[in-house]
């Protein structure tokens, strides 16, 4: 119950710091595309606009790089604010490979009808700050 008390902090800063990341992310030249709801550009936007009346679209988003696998675990090596783990995570950003972590046993048909290629990374941002997480981003794109 504790939790819940601060609930609508924690979702609005998450889905802040998710927007601007996001907006990063969509004008860096290593990155192929990002998902997010909350972008004007993303199919979805018009519903997520809908659905999320307060414009706070989560603190989930996914992203693909332009490069192969090795470089995709490089630069999630890199990072070091953001931990490298298949949980949604909570107050603390984390980046994941579904690729090799929740879809490993799905088949590759399967997996690319369902999006998931070995070039998405999804991200579960937390509370720190937006800058940081960008940086930390920015730091780790650099290496690849």
């Amino acid at each position: 119950m504790r939790g819940i008390k601060t609930l609508p902090i924690r979702i609005k800063q998450q889905s802040n710091n998710a927007k601007a990341i996001a907006e990063f992310l969509k004008d860096n030249s290593k990155i192929s595309n990002v998902y997010y709801p909350g972008l004007k550009d993303n199919p979805s936007h018009n519903i997520a606009k809908k659905i999320f009346e307060m414009q706070y679209y989560s603190g989930v988003l996914s992203f693909e790089l332009k490069s192969n696998l090795n470089e995709t675990k490089k630069f999630l090596s890199n990072l070091k604010i953001i931990k490298p783990s298949p949980s949604l995570g909570g107050t603390e950003s984390l980046a994941t490979l579904p690729a090799i972590t929740a879809a490993r046993y799905i088949n590759e048909e399967d997996k690319k009808s369902l999006g998931i290629s070995e070039k998405l990374i999804r991200l579960s941002v937390g509370l720190e700050d937006a800058e940081d997480l960008i940086d930390d981003l920015s730091q780790a794109l650099s290496k690849i």
